[in-house]
């Protein structure tokens, strides 16, 4: 059959085949996978704005709960800075533990307070005499605010071996006014004086600031135990003992430059 068709003919037949392949491979091949193609890339980008969302929606909710337990962690904290303390009854704790853990505190003052910003450091340089074993626990309790409410740290911490006091002073071998437990080893009796910097932290806020000025103007000590106090007292809402209450033979106290010294009644022996 193909060959009674002219060369035209061929020609022509050839130019058919191939245009009928190309429709057929077109539409039967072609175009199903472009519109497939077509498909998945919108798929694809939805799918990835979907993925997109979702990281930002699980992002923003890490957000949230870091947010809500930071706050949480921030509100525990900020109770203890808040503590009220400009009452005194924080020196009235420092002293009832000492007599509980059978130390003397026999030096405190209180120190400038340093603004930081965010919070107030408020220190008081402490000296403590007492056993050695005694004097670690008032450390415990003290970090573990088992004595203050608000956070503590302690600096500039000096454990040396106490001055003889003067019942002591016959056993005073070399005249240095301390023990020779050396030459001695029984004398040693692990009594050791501490001298450090409490420092405490309050919320820097007017009221915390107030009351720090009131806690600056604070009267420690004087020079007669015996005398009536006069009319000061650490807070302007506290009114002065009427009369001072004397225990005999037991308050002795003596005002030096850098620090008070509060005898055995102080610390309520």
């Amino acid at each position: 059959m193909l060959q009674n068709l002219s060369k035209r003919e061929k020609i022509m037949l050839s130019v058919l085949v191939v245009v009928v392949l190309v429709f057929v491979f077109v539409q039967c091949i072609l175009t199903p996978q472009l519109v497939a193609f077509e498909e998945m890339r919108i798929t694809y980008q939805e799918q990835t704005q979907q993925l997109q969302q979702a990281k930002g929606l699980a992002k923003e909710t890490n957000q949230n709960e870091l947010l809500h337990e930071s706050a949480r962690k921030l509100k525990q904290l900020a109770g203890q800075f808040q503590a009220e303390v400009s009452d005194g009854s924080g020196l009235v704790k420092l002293a009832i533990e000492s007599l509980n853990e059978n130390i003397e505190l026999i030096g405190f003052q209180p120190l400038p307070k340093q603004d930081k910003t965010y919070y107030y450091e408020v220190p008081f340089r402490m000296v403590l005499r007492g056993n050695f074993v005694d004097v670690l626990n008032y450390f415990k309790n003290l970090e573990q605010q088992k004595i203050l409410p608000n956070p503590v740290e302690i600096r500039e911490l000096k454990i040396t071996q106490p001055k003889l006091q003067e019942r002591e002073k016959q056993n005073d071998i070399e005249g240095m006014g301390l023990v020779n437990i050396e030459a001695k080893p029984n004398l040693a009796s692990g009594m050791v004086e501490a001298s450090f910097v409490l420092m405490t932290y309050a919320s820097h806020d007017p009221q915390s600031l107030l009351a720090l000025e009131e806690i600056s103007k604070w009267v420690v000590g004087r020079e007669n135990p015996f005398r009536h106090p006069g009319k000061v007292s650490p807070y302007p809402g506290v009114k002065p003992a009427e009369e001072t209450v004397l225990f005999p033979s037991l308050f002795h106290m003596k005002e030096t430059a850098t620090h008070f010294i509060f005898p055995k009644a102080l610390s309520f022996r």
